[in-house]
């Protein structure tokens, strides 16, 4: 990962002179190969763009940011990947440009010299990045389709700041320092703050896909926000294909996927758990890489511990594997840094921490993983349960608010029980059934941002936590 951030104030703004330095040392640690940055003044406006770098394509200083373009004033900062991008390259240079390093991060800039905006739709990949067009006193800022890479705004008439991080907002000191009640809201739901809100008041998360537009041609700044069309194309009609079509269909986008993930100027590795994700990414990517190298946590306890079907996987296809064996003791001692690492508030982060921090120590920058795969696939219990919970809405709805009512009242005492009552009222909604299973807390449980715990023992929160 990258980092990028940078900003657009009016000239005299307390603090802009010193702004962009602090930026870049508030993303530093995104990028350790390298760092760079630019200040502009245009008019009544300063421009400012920093980038540090996390080289994976073309390890030269060729791929230095912020990146120039062909025309004047044309500039860059990009994190990410871009998985077509040699295919789009030679599209390019078959139309007449020239390419001065081997990186995705010209390609993007180029094409959408040439071809505009537009451009960004025909990128596959993960990405967020800025691009600053100097003569036409805009800046750009976008996202990709799946909102794999992050992007946080702060904007006023007079303002606008970016950054990978949250937390780099305030760094420039133009960031009011205020707890979302928004961000907090979800967080006690959910265990994470769902876009676009973040923890912080009045700043956002740029929604996957999304084009954020700031134009600084006059007093203020006009912004401009639009919705990208995204990769996924609408299911054209065609026969009904039966069960073995698309399954092939499937191995074959994910070996695609694999396959152009692998495209990198240093070593990739894999998270393996041993579960039927990360195994089938393993096992594809064997197909297109001599010696994979796979990575798994091991734990003491034998209840989590899934160190048996994670060596079955790695012998099964020759890996280079390695073990990262966690005690409670070490996780304890992990926990400061993971929690220090954690740009908002999550109930699922310390984990990726953890085998993230081993895959780097051994030398690995870029590592796949499965995550994602139950979303997609329905790999959750929640998924089981709205299925089967369907049936409550035939039950008359007078009927199951007065039974939700009642259960509240008198059946309740557990996170788990209140969670089944808001099914019942809820009537057994398939959206309602999934959301309700991962929620930690209910708007009723949450109130003015504040959980009453006393009602509940230790081992009732931990087990709503997990889900009914």
């Amino acid at each position: 990962m990258c980092g990028i951030a940078g900003f657009i104030v009016k000239k005299g703004t307390p603090g802009a002179d010193r702004a962009l330095a602090d930026l870049v040392l508030s993303i530093e640690h995104r990028g350790p190969d390298g760092r760079g940055s630019l200040i502009q003044e245009n008019g009544e406006w300063i421009v400012g763009l920093a980038h540090t770098r996390l080289a994976i394509l073309d390890l030269s200083d060729a791929g230095r940011q912020p990146m120039a373009g062909s025309r004047p004033g044309d500039w860059i900062v990009y994190n990410g990947e871009v998985y077509n991008f040699q295919e789009l390259r030679s599209e390019l240079e078959g139309e007449g440009c020239r390419f001065d390093s081997r990186t995705d991060t010209e390609v993007i800039l180029k094409g959408i010299e040439a071809k505009g905006t537009d451009f960004v739709h025909r990128l596959r990949g993960m990405f967020a990045f800025a691009c600053l067009e100097q003569d036409r006193r805009k800046l750009v800022l976008t996202r990709d389709p799946l909102g794999i890479k992050p992007l946080y705004y702060y904007r006023t008439p007079d303002c606008l700041v970016f950054a990978s991080e949250v937390r780099s907002l305030l760094a420039t000191g133009w960031v009011p320092r205020r707890i979302g009640r928004r961000g907090l809201q979800s967080f006690l739901e959910y265990g994470s703050v769902q876009a676009p809100a973040t923890i912080l008041e009045d700043v956002y998360s740029l929604l996957p896909g999304e084009v954020l537009e700031a134009g600084f041609a006059g007093n203020q700044l006009v912004y401009r926000d639009t919705k990208q069309r995204t990769f996924f194309a609408p299911p054209a009609e065609q026969p009904h294909a039966d069960r073995a079509e698309c399954a092939s269909e499937v191995r074959r986008v994910l070996d695609e996927s694999v396959r152009m993930h692998l495209i990198s100027d240093v070593p990739v590795g894999v998270f393996l758990s041993g579960g039927i994700d990360s195994s089938a990414i393993v096992g594809l990517a064997s197909r297109h890489s001599t010696r994979v190298k796979t990575f798994a946590v091991i734990f003491e306890e034998q209840e989590f511990n899934e160190r048996t079907h994670a060596k079955c996987i790695a012998d099964l296809y020759s890996t280079d594997h390695h073990e990262i064996a966690l005690s409670e003791h070490g996780l304890l001692d992990l926990l400061p840094k993971a929690i220090a690492s954690m740009d908002q508030p999550t109930a699922d982060g310390v984990n990726t921490y953890v085998i993230s921090q081993a895959v780097r120590n051994a030398g690995i920058k870029v590592a796949l993983s499965g995550l994602g795969g139950d979303e997609l696939f329905a790999g959750y219990g929640s998924f089981r349960r709205a299925m089967k919970t369907r049936s409550l809405h035939y039950i008359p709805a007078p009927i199951r608010k007065a039974a939700a009512a009642a259960g509240k009242t008198f059946l309740n005492g557990s996170v788990a029980r209140s969670k089944f009552w808001r099914l019942v009222e809820n009537g057994g909604d398939a959206y309602q059934a999934c959301r309700s299973s991962r929620q930690m807390f209910g708007e009723d449980e949450i109130g003015d941002g504040g959980i009453d715990f006393g009602k509940w023992s230790r081992d009732e929160v931990l087990h709503g936590l997990r889900g009914w």
